[in-house]
């Protein structure tokens, strides 16, 4: 069906259809200001798990999936990107088990010690047996993610998923 070159779309659809290149513009900026405004903190909420959550609840999976990982292997911002990979670990299982599996390789694959590291805890977060493989078969060079990578390998090994804190270490230091 063809349209006349005089009929224009309403208004209201011009400024509720964004393109998806557009719209992702937007969520990335999003990302990074709230980034900015807070720090990403390890067991403490951050307002970047919400805006990832929606999208990923959003109908386009495919496509948000690989925006995702996209963002989360910006080599040129490593921390932004780390900070987007620890937000999706913290996610319930986003995606198929392959897309995860392939997603944390590419996280360990970076040159960037935090990438690696966001990746490990992506792992740990999910708690999946299925992607012990993935640790054993990385070749660690830092000896401190070494060590945590190994724990992680244990502790699924074992069934458990991450392993709180000593008193020690929690912010109120009570049990």
């Amino acid at each position: 069906m063809g349209f006349s070159s005089s009929a224009e779309p309403a208004p209201f659809a011009l400024a509720t259809t964004l393109p998806e290149d557009q719209e992702w513009t937007r969520i990335t900026a999003n990302l990074r200001a709230v980034f900015e405004a807070d720090a990403l903190e390890d067991g403490i909420d951050h307002p970047a798990e919400q805006i990832i959550g929606k999208v990923l609840r959003s109908d386009e999976d495919h496509y948000v999936l690989e925006r995702l990982r996209m963002l989360s292997s910006d080599a040129e911002s490593p921390s932004f990107a780390a900070s987007v990979l620890r937000c999706l670990g913290r996610q319930a299982s986003p995606g198929t088990a392959s897309w995860r599996a392939g997603f944390v390789r590419s996280g360990l694959s970076m040159e960037n010690v935090e990438m690696r590291d966001a990746a490990v805890q992506a792992i740990e977060s999910w708690g999946e047996r299925d992607l012990i493989d993935v640790l054993r078969t990385h070749q660690e060079p830092e000896p401190w993610l070494r060590e945590y990578i190994q724990d992680v390998i244990d502790d699924l090994g074992a069934g458990k998923r991450a392993s709180p804190p000593p008193a020690s270490q929690t912010i109120s230091g009570w049990k």
